[in-house]
Parts: structure tokens; C-alpha cells; sequence
């Protein structure tokens, strides 16, 4: 493949995954226009996230076992596709009862998109994998600070209903581009593993121990993605396009943070890698704990970015201290059961974070709950073997 073909197909790609990432988390930033305008309550409101995460995880284990015996690039334009299609009666039919179908049917190709073209880029830099896996990562928390940043004013110019499709269109708009430039990496059809071998991946303690932690990790993330704006509108008087802003920060600063982790884990802490997660639980306790107290805009400019920061340093990490825990043989078993755990923490944390404010008219259990995830991290964390 040449090399400006195969560049161009990357960053085709990492773009693309950046609106995907912004179709995830669109309704967030506007649950509060959501709940009026659908009448309904805080933990419906944050179901149109939690569905979408919910349905990933029932794809992420099959799909895995079967996605390297197909071809990955028309896996990515049936999917593609099939979102822009699921999404439309969202738009056309804006009820709720209609729009939390959609959010389901489209959370089943989310990761066929996410993974499959993950297998491409890493087959397309076979030199440089790890750097150039490591760069498509960053484009998860681009995709969340767009969407977290630029739905209130979407919803503000082109109508409500339009925030559930007006990421997934340009992605059908890329999509030529991304089929022309990636001809030629079609993975032949394999052996399929067999399905003892592949199931043994999840009866590891220790992997189980470092799932939960993943889940706590991410389910802080998704929460204070997800209820960030509402809360700053609600207790701080803010514009929904000033909190959507201050709440972009969050995954913004995973561009920084997750590579910065990765680097730390091969460095500094390669002899213990708990220290970095540890690093992160720590200070992520008390940081929640601070917003039963203020929810003023100085306060949230401070605090957002260091919290996005923090609560995103040991991504990467998690998926060096799987490949340590399985054999190698088993790697992909390993990480697609840290996506599975991960995604599960993400779809309870909208959840049980809107039930919470719910029943008690108050963020202030919230923040409890998300102090108590730090908490319950960090003691998995020191459970773990050190490696």
C-alpha cells in the first residue's frame, strides 16, 4: 500500500471514529431539553446513553470471536450504513418511545465499526502498530469532547431530534474515501478458535479483579461526561452551552492523558503497574467529593480538566496488565473482556446516576456513588498481583 494511501486511510479512519464517539454521547449534553421535551425522567433521559453502551456489550463477546473470519472493511460499510438507517425514525418520529428502539438497534454496530477498523489500521502499519493503535485511540475522547461541546449548539440551530443522527452522517459521507484507500487489507479467512480455548480467557480471578477496576474507571468517565452539563446548568446557573463546554474538557484531556499513562506504565512504574491506576483512583476520591460543595464556573474549570485528566491516565494501562495476565495466544480474549468490563461500568453510570437524582432531588448521592466507585477501584487495584 502506499504510504500517502495508507495515510490517508488512517486519518479517514480516526475521523470517523470521532463522530462515532460524538453519536454515543450526543444526548448527554442536552438531557435536560430531552426530559422536557419527551416528558420524561432523569434516569430515562440517561437511558438514551446507557441502551446504546448496553447493546455494545452483548455484541463485543461474539463479535470478537467471529470478526477475524470476515472482512473487515465491508463489516465497517454495513455497519456505517446500518447506523445512519437505524437512527432515522429518531428524527422522523422524535417520542421517546421511538427514540430509545433506535439508540438500541445502533448501540449492535458501534463496535463492529470501532473494532473492525481497528483491525485494519493495525494491519495497515505493521512497523509501527503500537504507535499508530495508540494515536486511533485518542480519537474515543475527541469524538466525546465533540460531542459534548458542539450538541447544545447543534440541538440550538438544527432542532433536538437532529443530535441523534447529525454524527452518524458524516460518517456515510466518509466512508467512500475510507472503502477506496483501505483496498488491499482485507484479512484472509482463519481458523476459528476453538470455543473452550476462547472461553477459558474469562475464568481468570485476577482478570475479573482487573475488569471490576476497569469498570469503575469508566463508569466515573461516562458519568462525569454524561450529567456534568446538566449539573453545572441546574446547581450553577450556567448556559447549557457554557457547561457543555467546561464538560468537553473530560474526554479532551484523554487525547493527553492515555498515551501519557502508557508511557508511565513502560517507564517509570514498568515494575508495578497498579501504581499508575492507583494514581488515578486516589485523587479521583476526593475531586468527587468537591462537587457536593460548589458547583461554580471557576471551580468547574479547574476541576473538569484535572478530573478528565485523572480518570483517563490508566486506560491504556489496563490493556498492558491484561496481556500480562493471559497467555499470549489469548491476548484478544483478554482485551475484548476489558472493552466488555468497561462498557458494562459505562452503561450503569447514566443509569444509576439519574435513578440516584431521582429519588433524592439531589446530586449530592451522586457524587457519593461516583466517590465510591474511586473507592471500590482502588481497593481491586491493590487486590491485584503486582506485574
Amino acid at each position: 500500500m502506499r504510504p500517502r494511501r495508507r495515510a490517508a486511510f488512517f486519518w479517514l479512519t480516526w475521523l470517523a471514529v470521532v463522530f462515532l464517539n460524538a453519536f454515543i454521547i450526543a444526548p448527554a449534553p442536552v438531557f435536560g431539553d430531552l426530559m422536557e421535551a419527551f416528558n420524561v425522567g432523569s434516569a430515562a433521559a440517561g437511558a438514551l446513553v446507557s441502551v446504546l453502551l448496553l447493546t455494545a456489550i452483548l455484541v463485543q463477546v461474539p463479535g470478537a470471536y467471529f470478526i477475524d473470519r470476515l472482512d473487515n472493511r465491508r463489516m465497517v460499510a454495513a455497519s456505517i450504513i446500518g447506523l445512519n438507517l437505524a437512527s432515522l425514525p429518531a428524527v422522523i418520529f422524535p417520542a421517546y418511545p421511538m427514540v430509545l428502539p433506535t439508540r438500541l438497534v445502533a448501540g449492535l454496530l458501534v463496535p463492529l465499526i470501532f473494532v473492525a477498523s481497528a483491525n485494519i489500521v493495525g494491519r495497515s502499519f505493521p512497523e509501527a502498530r503500537l504507535r499508530a493503535l495508540g494515536v486511533y485511540l485518542s480519537a474515543p475522547p475527541a469524538g466525546y469532547a465533540l460531542g459534548t461541546f458542539a450538541t447544545p449548539f447543534l440541538a440550538a440551530a438544527l432542532g433536538l431530534p437532529l443530535i441523534f443522527v447529525v454524527y452518524a452522517f458524516p460518517m456515510l459521507v466518509l466512508l467512500p474515501a475510507m472503502m477506496w484507500t483501505s483496498r488491499g487489507l482485507t484479512k484472509e479467512r482463519g481458523p476459528m478458535l476453538p470455543l473452550l480455548e476462547y472461553m477459558a480467557a474469562f475464568r481468570s480471578v485476577e482478570l475479573w479483579r482487573l475488569g471490576l477496576a476497569f469498570a469503575a474507571t469508566y463508569a466515573l468517565y461516562i458519568f462525569y461526561t454524561s450529567w456534568m452539563p446538566t449539573f453545572l446548568v441546574g446547581e450553577g446557573g450556567l448556559t447549557l452551552q457554557v457547561s457543555g463546554a467546561l464538560a468537553a474538557t473530560v474526554p479532551a484531556l484523554g487525547i493527553l492523558s492515555r498515551p501519557i499513562g502508557g508511557h508511565l506504565a513502560a517507564g517509570r512504574f514498568a515494575g508495578d503497574k497498579r501504581v499508575v491506576l492507583a494514581i488515578s483512583f486516589i485523587a479521583l476520591l476526593p475531586l468527587s467529593l468537591v462537587w457536593a460543595f460548589t458547583a461554580s464556573f471557576w471551580w468547574a474549570l479547574i476541576l473538569l480538566p484535572a478530573i478528565g485528566f485523572l480518570v483517563q491516565l490508566p486506560f491504556s494501562v489496563y490493556y498492558a496488565f491484561s496481556s500480562q495476565i493471559l497467555p499470549e495466544r489469548l491476548m484478544g480474549s483478554a482485551y475484548t473482556f476489558m472493552n466488555t468490563t468497561s462498557l458494562i461500568g459505562g452503561t450503569l453510570a447514566p443509569f444509576l446516576a439519574g435513578f440516584l437524582l431521582d429519588i433524592g432531588n439531589s446530586f449530592l448521592p451522586t457524587f457519593l456513588l461516583a466517590a465510591a466507585l474511586a473507592a471500590a477501584g482502588l481497593l481491586l487495584t491493590l487486590s491485584s498481583r503486582e506485574r
